[in-house]
């Protein structure tokens, strides 16, 4: 068995003088290499017990919703110490490497990757495990400091590689000079003795260890010594050790994702034999990402070319990814906390690591696969041309080439929703977020938006990503309680002869014609049905007594009427039944009222179910007219009810919702012209007065990936009702022509706390 090799190349000066250590991926000669005959031995090769697989959050606290970063928060985390230590200037002299030959470039390898953006939405793979197989890490330096490691196999003699790769990994953000991907996320170190050789056995151990533990990912800077996808007969792996180890990478990759380094050789034509498995057994290519190393040229942070510093991805193109290997790292061999400058693949693999464990803490609900996924379709390929294609989940597509794979690793990108976000629904459908999930107003004002203010909901992009975001971002509040067109109409298509003669009927008639407040320009939504935009009509049926025997007293019956304006094909309806009683100059009115409108409950709408909602309703009203004298008069009314009916969309139920509306006015004539009539009163228009809605929202996680669901109920009282002052004034200006104003000054207008709003209409009438 031949020693791992790692080349120490040219030695230049970096920043603050440290060394450029050019180290290859670490190779390891296996090929026909058995059990014993210098190999570890491996009944030591796993520790006695390993700690237990840490619980993948479904806090919908812990989910991120990133539809834009903070710059000043990226800034700080770009100026902070820690993320300043890996801006170097280095001087490459790579042999064999005409792109890195004499050259002299500034660089950040975390920002490449733009790393930074992760850590300023406070990502740090907290709770998230990710394995290595190299040497044993140096636990003393302060990189390390607190950090919870874990360990299968026996301590290594050399922990140089082991430590450097670690610090890159999960180096920590708040003990040494830099800091790691993923400063938080848990170690677990296969600890792999490379001068006296490893058996398939031992590697496979150390892959079934990391997958008993819950390791989302697992970085590999290792490859068998010459092996090619190109040199390699892949059937060796259906047999013996090899094909132990296939097992135990196909049993790690269900639940978590295989990185691997390509090699260091510039001018190889085929990748590593370890990145060719995915190709020679597809399965593993879903849990499977091939890192190689390239330095970008940047201008304002955005890649224009990249200098190729390790192997191309060759073969591997479609499931590699490209980072920034010259990095600094934590040093054993200059002392207790030294550090210095490295380069090679063997440090892209833990800073891929690192992603997926940022990734996964911020999407708890995404099988590694999906994690893959998203780093590979986010990848940032703008500066090259693709040579082809991979499609993933949801129809999306990423370019790749056979040089840099499908491109730089590009964290905000990777964060940030992709594709179409959209509202998971009960029963396995989406709705877009273009579409609000309710249109909230009507008799409940900006109720569910205010109560859904504070409401946590998940949505969900095209890779099923869940994203938290407020359920108040997802509704629209909808025009207030009658749009300018509505009362235009109204006003043009009052008869205003009919009306003044009305009024004056009741001014020196029956009192109880007062009660209504008469026919007016800007009328006050009386009732539900009135409310749901129906037009009534008014038959008198029925009178106690007949002819002389007649009391005066005893009233009159009115069947009233409901049905829509021409212009509404809905199948509302409503009827109600109406008693006025005159007392002499006191006029009384009962009525009973039942309706439905379809497509709403009181002007609560769930877009694309509108045909599944309606509006039943059931309510008394009660009125009184005053006649002062012949020219004045007052008049009052208030209806109370409930409103029943089914819900739709998120909305479960209504519930015991009940709504109330109220009037008080005057109504005089002859007061500023003969014959005209002036109205003035203050009303309380239809709002809901108690009652919620039952809403199914998605709140939590599943392990599985999906969503879960929980019942949210919401409150349909508005805080604060509609309160309006109106006034309506009409003349006779002729024989055939008249005039018409009305004025309405509102307060809480829409049952919206602190609106306002200033309605006028004129119109001037001539009849032909």
């Amino acid at each position: 068995m031949r020693k791992p090799l790692c080349m120490f190349g040219l030695v230049s000066e970096g920043r603050a003088g440290r060394r450029l250590l050019a180290c290859a991926a670490l190779l390891l000669g296996l090929a026909g290499c058995q059990t014993g005959g210098g190999a570890a031995d491996d009944s030591s090769s796993s520790t006695s017990t390993l700690p237990e697989a840490p619980a993948r959050s479904t806090s919908l606290a812990d989910a991120y919703y990133v539809t834009e970063f903070d710059a000043d928060a990226v800034r700080a985390v770009r100026n902070a110490t820690r993320f300043v230590a890996q801006t170097l200037t280095i001087d490459y002299t790579f042999t064999g490497n005409p792109l890195l030959s004499g050259v002299t470039m500034l660089q950040n390898a975390f920002e490449a990757s733009r790393i930074e953006y992760a850590h300023s939405v406070g990502l740090s793979g907290a709770g998230q495990t990710v394995a290595i197989n190299d040497t044993s890490i140096d636990l003393s330096h302060p990189e390390f400091a607190g950090k919870t490691v874990s360990t299968s196999g026996t301590t290594t003699a050399a922990d140089f590689h082991g430590t450097a790769v670690a610090s890159i990994l999960a180096g920590s953000a708040t003990s040494g000079d830099m800091m790691g991907v993923a400063p938080g996320a848990y170690l677990h170190i296969g600890q792999v003795d490379f001068s006296v050789g490893v058996t398939f056995d031992t590697l496979s151990r150390y892959f079934d260890d990391a997958r008993a533990i819950g390791a989302i990912a697992n970085s590999n800077s290792w490859n068998f010594i010459g092996a090619t996808f190109a040199n390699t007969d892949y059937s060796s792996f259906n047999s013996g050790g090899r094909a132990t180890l296939l097992t135990a990478l196909r049993n790690y990759a269900q639940g978590g994702v295989i990185i691997f380094g390509v090699q260091n050789d510039f001018g190889a034509t085929s990748v590593n034999q370890m990145n060719g498995l995915p190709l020679a057994y597809p399965d593993l290519q879903q849990s499977w990402i091939a890192g190689m190393s390239a330095v970008p040229i940047m201008e304002n942070g955005v890649i224009l070319s990249a200098r190729r510093q390790s192997a191309p991805c060759n073969e591997a193109g479609p499931y590699c990814l490209a980072a920034n290997g010259t990095v600094l790292v934590a040093d054993t061999s200059s002392g207790a906390g030294s550090y210095t400058i490295v380069s090679g693949t063997s440090f892209v693999a833990p800073q891929i690591a690192g992603a997926v464990a940022l990734l996964a803490e911020a999407f708890p609900n995404l099988t590694p696969q999906q994690l893959r996924d998203r780093l590979l379709v986010t990848a940032d390929n703008s500066w090259f041309a693709a040579e082809g294609t991979v499609e993933f989940e949801g129809g999306l597509t990423h370019g790749y080439n056979s040089e840099f794979g499908h491109g730089f690793m590009d964290l905000q990108a990777a964060l940030l929703p992709i594709g179409q976000v959209a509202v998971p629904l009960e029963g396995g459908t989406v709705q877009p977020v273009s579409v609000p999930i309710v249109l909230a107003g009507g008799a409940s004002g900006d109720a569910l938006v205010q109560g859904l203010a504070a409401q946590g909901i998940f949505v969900t992009d095209a890779l099923g990503a869940a994203f938290s975001t407020r359920a108040a971002n997802l509704t629209a509040q909808l025009p207030r309680i009658e749009d300018n067109a509505d009362q235009l109409y109204t006003a043009m298509d009052l008869d205003q002869f009919a009306a003044i003669s009305a009024r004056h009927a009741a001014l020196s008639g029956g009192a109880s014609s007062l009660v209504p407040g008469a026919a007016s320009l800007m009328p006050a939504q009386a009732t539900a049905a009135t409310f749901a935009g129906l037009d009534s009509m008014d038959i008198p049926f029925a009178a106690a007594g007949s002819g002389a025997e007649q009391d005066a007293t005893a009233g009159t019956w009115l069947l009233r009427t409901y049905a829509p304006r021409a212009d509404d094909d809905t199948e509302s309806v409503g009827l109600g039944l109406v008693h006025r009683r005159d007392i002499g100059r006191l006029g009384l009115e009962f009525g009973v009222e039942m309706a439905r409108s379809e497509g709403s409950m009181l002007g609560i709408y769930v877009p694309g179910a509108l045909e599944q909602m309606h509006t039943d309703t059931l309510s008394v009203q009660a009125g009184l007219g005053w006649r002062l004298s012949a020219d004045v008069g007052l008049h009052a009314r208030a209806e109370w009810g409930f409103a029943d009916g089914p819900g739709a969309g998120v909305i479960d139920s209504f519930n015991a919702v009940e709504f109330t509306s109220y009037e008080i006015g005057i109504d005089t004539r002859g007061l500023l012209a003969s014959n005209d009539v002036l109205s003035l009163s203050a009303r309380a228009p239809l709002a809901i007065s108690s009652g919620n809605a039952n809403l199914r929202l998605a709140t939590g996680l599943s392990p599985g990936g999906g969503v879960t669901f929980s019942s949210v109920p919401v409150g349909l009282t508005p805080e604060d009702r509609q309160i309006d002052l109106a006034l309506d004034y009409l003349s006779p200006l002729g024989r055939a022509t008249s005039f018409g104003l009305g004025l309405r000054r509102s307060w809480n207008y829409g049952h919206i706390a602190g609106e306002t709003g200033l309605n006028a209409v004129a119109v001037l009438q001539h009849r032909f």
